[in-house]
């Protein structure tokens, strides 16, 4: 049976690492019941001096200002009907989609019998930090990269943060925005399945 889910939420300061951990399937969340349940994970656009997305998260919740937003992450339905396979293909898509190349974080894919009529209940994790690396600017080391954004000499601040997130709740149009490009990387999943079956990124409301 063909499902949408979509929820986001946000992370502060001291608590990017451990989320990281949670999704990564790593440190205190590797035990071999929990671990089982992971199907992938990948680390995405990560500065030169962070080797893992715990790295990253670890110097966000040091540097990132207090209770600054270190992360943002979606959990997201994922096709049932669709293999393992197919579905870290759409996994990608949503990622490439959603936050494209110039903001970092992991994104995982877990699964876990299903209390419903579908038979697993599949779904991924994204989570990922607002600061924009400009490709036009020198890297930034972790020490500024979490810190305030400088305008008027943008090598002396932190990377830009995105915003657009912060104003409104459900009916800010780029919450809407990203819930249609994840149908959408859905429903090209089915599309290439050969499957007749599509899932809409509409709000019950719309």
């Amino acid at each position: 049976m063909a499902t949408y889910f979509v929820r986001m939420s946000t992370g502060h300061k001291g608590q990017g690492a451990k989320r990281r951990d949670y999704i990564a399937r790593e440190k205190s969340f590797s035990g071999e019941k929990i671990k089982q349940e992971l199907v992938a994970t990948e680390d995405f656009n990560l500065p030169s001096w962070a080797k893992n997305g715990r790295e990253f998260f670890e110097a966000a919740d040091k540097f990132e200002r207090r209770n600054g937003v270190v992360f943002r992450q979606l959990i997201i339905a994922l096709p049932c009907e669709l293999s393992h396979e197919e579905n870290i293909k759409i996994a990608r898509n949503i990622v490439q989609k959603i936050v494209g190349n110039t903001k970092a974080g992991t994104w995982a894919i877990h699964s876990k019998p299903a209390f419903t009529t579908n038979k697993e209940n599949i779904h991924m994790h994204l989570m990922y930090s607002d600061r924009i690396q400009n490709p036009n600017l020198k890297e930034k080391p972790k020490e500024l990269y979490f810190i305030r954004y400088n305008a008027k000499h943008p090598n002396e601040g932190g990377c830009l943060k995105d915003n657009s997130l912060q104003v409104g709740r459900r009916k800010n149009p780029v919450m809407n925005n990203i819930r249609n490009q994840i149908a959408e990387a859905i429903n090209e999943g089915y599309k290439c399945a050969g499957l007749d079956i599509r899932v809409s990124g509409k709000t019950l409301e719309a």
